[in-house]
């Protein structure tokens, strides 16, 4: 019976050893969860941010007739905040159409100084938004997916109010009141969508970062007037930001 080579017994040991190792290294990663063709998901949303309207560049006219005046509008800024309801169809997992409907409380500042006085004035409105999104998402791994999104955002808002503290003389008349009606902000962002790795169940963490514009008049007439009781501004907000965090179900 011929003997066995030790360096050939050697080398079977050590294919014997790291066989299985080699074995479970041959073996393909799982996978995570894959997209449907099209998919659907619902889910809740809630943000904070803040709401800015710029000093018109045109100081000239004012409705209600009489000059504009500059003291009376300063621009304003300050924070927004809410939460509501979020829908969203898409396709392979990459293109996709958002819609929110959410409500909003806003509030805005500007100080003013009339006649050596100086006053802070104070606007305020409830509102429903519905902004309408169209997302691109990227795949950059199953659990987490990066996304940008732009469209308009239909605002309705209600409850407007402006108050002075301490109040101002104005021409015809001392008291602030606000007005407003339906307008359309253009809305876009990028935000992150964090998959859970839960077996079988389809949710998702939605993290996002957006801003809204909309136009107004360029000059004092357009936001403010006068009445016999006194003046009235317009509450319609320029610019808004938000940070939005949510949680939602695909399926």
């Amino acid at each position: 019976m011929r003997r066995i080579p030790a360096r050939c017994l050697a080398l079977a040991c050590c294919f014997a050893t790291l066989a299985p190792s080699l074995a479970l290294a041959a073996e393909p990663e799982e996978e995570g969860p894959k997209d449907k063709k099209l998919s659907f998901g619902v889910g809740l949303l809630a943000f904070v941010g803040a709401g800015f309207i710029d000093k018109p560049s045109n100081r000239d006219a004012t409705k209600g007739g009489g000059p504009a005046h500059d003291d009376f509008y300063p621009g304003f800024g300050g924070g927004t905040y809410g939460g509501g309801l979020m829908l969203e169809g898409r396709f392979l997992g990459i293109v996709g159409l958002e819609m929110d409907i959410f409500r909003s409380s806003d509030r805005g500042r500007g100080d003013v100084t009339v006649n050596g006085v100086k006053s802070t004035i104070e606007l305020g409105q409830s509102a429903w938004h519905i902004p309408l999104l169209v997302k691109a998402t990227i795949s950059i791994s199953p659990y987490v997916r990066p996304c940008i999104f732009a469209g308009p955002e239909l605002v309705f808002p209600g409850d407007a109010s402006a108050s002075a503290s301490p109040n101002v003389a104005a021409p015809v008349g001392p008291t602030p009141t606000a007005t407003v009606d339906n307008y359309t902000m253009i809305t876009g962002g990028l935000g992150f969508e964090f998959r859970l790795p839960i077996k079988d169940v389809d949710v998702r963490i939605p993290l996002s970062f957006r801003g809204s514009y909309h136009s107004l008049g360029s000059t004092v007439g357009d936001r403010i007037h006068y009445t016999a009781t006194g003046w009235v501004i317009d509450t319609t907000w320029k610019y808004q930001t938000q940070a939005t965090l949510g949680a939602s179900y695909f399926f």
